[in-house]
């Protein structure tokens, strides 16, 4: 299941080719293409017939959606004013474990039988569906559409450009900002590379290692739902007021620090506490991570570079699976070969500062390579 698992994230590699024609077209036209193909692939897994067919389609989707997430932030960031948009974000983001969350306590009833878990995606079709049809009217951001305004005015050969030439701009606007691409990728990479095989294992331990009955498990799970909600927005809150990367670093090293814990414990009351903090902590990350990396970037190229910050990290995670599974090999057993390729991800506290702080940014000032460098020494 682990190399099933792989293949169906490596879908996010070719979300980059959508967040590509996304700085070219806008957020709004790709928004409505990425919601019907994540509705149609939904729709297509239901009926899967083999492991080979249910791979596929959810590799396809898992490129749709980690689009429609990637550019529903971006679109809020650049809506928002300074000082609301990491609110804005966690806000939203809180949303998302609702969603989740009503979909475990579906799981609960219809889990046990053979198809269950068809119903459950033929069900998550219908309410795609109609978020698809409402989104007829959604609007272009006010950002990205003054920035494509303002290029239009300053290109006087767009025709006698390539397709190509064209459609591959926003890699070539990236110039000048290579140095802070790659410092995104560093920092995402060994949260993927280090975090993500903790969160594969973080149901199975509870059930396998500490013995939790499948019904302890959606307690705990919708217990520690709750206060991610929380923890989505007041992460997002308190960054507004302090700052991306004080939050940020503290956040890192809570992640690390439960994870380590939770996979080490007895299986008590503690398990349980670290566990829901290690939860809530890895939903702030995703925060913070998407509003930091995004807003770093300039309009136009936004999307691009955040999508080739995500693919670096899916890419650690999978290398970060592979690794596990090697030292399991030698160990045989997965908690302790977890721990020790988590131990490095506490370099992250320290990564997260080699990034320009942007919480006091007005968008606009990312436009110039060290406008965002300026804002932060005046503050």
């Amino acid at each position: 299941i682990s190399y099933v698992i792989a293949i169906i994230r490596m879908g996010v590699i070719f979300a980059l080719i959508l967040n590509l024609t996304a700085d070219k077209i806008g957020r709004r036209p790709m928004l409505l293409v990425t919601i019907c193909g994540f509705a149609l692939m939904t729709g297509i897994t239901a009926g899967a017939m083999n492991v080979y067919w249910f791979t596929l389609v959810q590799c396809m989707a898992k490129m749709f959606i980690h689009t429609e997430y990637l550019l529903s932030n971006i679109s809020i960031l650049e809506e928002f004013d300074t000082g609301d948009r990491g609110w804005a974000v966690g806000a939203i983001s809180s949303l998302c474990v609702m969603g989740s969350a009503l979909c475990i306590i579906m799981y609960g009833p219809l889990g046990s039988y053979e198809y269950g878990w068809r119903v459950l995606y033929a069900i998550g079709v219908l309410p795609l569906v109609v978020l698809a049809f409402l989104r007829r009217n959604l609007p272009e951001t006010r950002l990205f559409e003054r920035k494509q305004a303002a290029e239009n005015e300053d290109i006087h050969d767009v025709t006698n450009q390539t397709f190509i030439r064209r459609f591959l701009k926003p890699f070539r606007d990236l110039q000048g900002h290579y140095v802070l691409l790659i410092k995104s990728c560093v920092l995402l990479f060994v949260r993927g590379f280090c975090g993500f095989p903790a969160e594969f294992f973080m149901f199975k331990v509870l059930q396998e290692r500490y013995g939790y009955s499948t019904l302890e498990v959606t307690a705990i799970t919708i217990g520690g739902g709750a206060l991610s909600i929380f923890a989505y927005v007041s992460a997002g809150k308190l960054s507004d007021r302090v700052g991306r990367r004080p939050v940020l670093s503290v956040i890192y090293a809570l992640y690390f620090a439960t994870l380590i814990a939770f996979y080490n414990s007895d299986g008590g009351a503690f398990t349980v506490i670290s566990w829901v903090l290690f939860a809530a902590s890895m939903f702030g990350l995703d925060v913070l991570n998407a509003a930091l990396v995004s807003e770093i970037f300039p309009t136009l190229t936004r999307a691009t570079a955040t999508a080739v910050v995500v693919v670096v990290q899916v890419i650690g995670t999978v290398i970060g699976i592979v690794v596990e599974g090697a030292i399991y090999q030698k160990t045989r057993d997965h908690w302790r070969s977890t721990t020790l390729v988590s131990l490095p991800g506490f370099v992250c506290v320290g990564l997260v500062w080699l990034l320009p702080e942007s919480a006091f940014s007005n968008l606009d000032d990312s436009e110039h390579p060290d406008g965002i460098q300026m804002e932060q020494r005046g503050i």
